[in-house]
């Protein structure tokens, strides 16, 4: 009885705009009231998707040295970078002060990161322990001494200030992506996430989805940041309908062929190089058994996939695509590590 007294108080003070009858039936039930929007449960079946109130534990199954090695974007480059194409690592920023990779123990000609900056024409800088692309941007040098940062130009001495108020943060390459990717949107790196799953059989894919930005989403192309999200099919790579994410106050999805902002193709397009992604991701997670959950973000290139970073709590919002539990494989693999998922119907 206490918890469905705090269910009933949760869902009333939940303030997602449902119908109060919707907004219980997800909080009974371990999910979050507006992904009753986003799963579309008017039409689909509640039992075929992994609650919300599991996420930490999926997270957790890595084991807590993995989840420290792929929560911080630093870590995960020095000790994944031999064995997977990432961007390269220039460095970190720490207290205003760029320090490059490998240390700078030569210290008679250090390149600073102004002149980085001007070798390289573009760097990119992420938070080291960020998630959903925030405060992700990109630095570009504009003319010999002229930068542009977060939207605003900068002289030299501009671009220094801007260094002196940064921490935590990674500074890598930008990855060009392949042709059909920068046709359907050029001005983000729009990213393939593939869940990979590890039991005693050893690991198998459970989804692969696609994420497009779109001209609102700045830098990133992540859903939850306003990007489009949309499935990929694992026996022929090719690109489904995308869907955006449903605002506050929307009641139903919308799906796109196209990109609503280029009018490029979406639907039907095949991913290159798709078949060398998964393959690969096994071959890596046959060489790491205690990766058991894990979410990998990958750009597609005209050379092969080059990975941005992995996930040990990866969005249980992807199953807007592909509902989890209808894979018995991985409903098993809940099973036994004791997340129930049995459904509480409303009467």
């Amino acid at each position: 009885m206490l918890r469905f007294a705090k269910d009933v108080a949760k869902a009333a003070l939940d303030d997602s705009g449902l119908p109060y009858r919707q907004r219980l039936l997800m909080t009974r039930n371990g999910f979050k009231p507006s992904n009753y929007v986003l799963y579309d449960i008017g039409t689909n079946d509640l039992s075929d998707y992994a609650a919300d109130r599991h996420w930490r534990a999926l997270g957790d199954s890595n084991g807590r040295t993995a989840n420290h090695v792929l929560g911080n974007k630093l870590l995960f480059h020095l000790a994944l970078g031999d064995e997977i194409p990432m961007p390269t690592l220039f460095g970190y920023i720490a207290s205003g002060r760029f320090v490059r990779a490998g240390g700078q123990r030569d210290r008679t000609r250090v390149e600073t990161f102004p002149e980085l900056l001007e070798r390289e024409g573009a760097l990119v800088v992420k938070p080291i322990d960020g998630g959903k692309g925030k405060q992700v941007g990109i630095l570009t040098r504009a003319a010999p001494g002229e930068y542009r940062a977060e939207g605003t130009t900068l002289d030299a001495v501009g671009l220094e200030a801007w260094l002196a108020r940064q921490d935590n943060v990674l500074v890598t390459s930008r990855v060009r992506q392949s042709e059909y990717a920068s046709r359907i949107f050029p001005d983000t790196a729009n990213t393939v996430r593939v869940v990979m799953v590890a039991d005693a059989d050893g690991p198998f894919v459970l989804c692969a989805c696609h994420r497009f930005g779109r001209s609102r989403t700045g830098a990133v192309d992540n859903f939850a940041a306003g990007g489009l999200l949309c499935g990929v099919d694992l026996e022929t790579g090719v690109l489904g309908p995308a869907l955006s994410n449903p605002g506050r106050g929307q009641r139903t999805l919308t799906w796109h062929d196209t990109h609503p902002d280029t009018g490029a193709a979406i639907a039907g397009t095949e991913v290159t190089g798709f078949a060398g992604l998964i393959d690969r991701l096994l071959r890596v997670c046959e060489a790491h058994p205690y990766l058991t959950y894990v979410g990998w973000d990958a750009v597609m290139t005209d050379d092969g996939p080059v990975f941005l970073e992995a996930n040990c709590g990866s969005g249980l919002q992807l199953q807007a695509i592909t509902p989890y539990l209808r894979n018995p494989r991985f409903a098993r693999f809940m099973t036994d590590r004791g997340m129930r998922h049995d459904v509480r119907r409303m009467r």
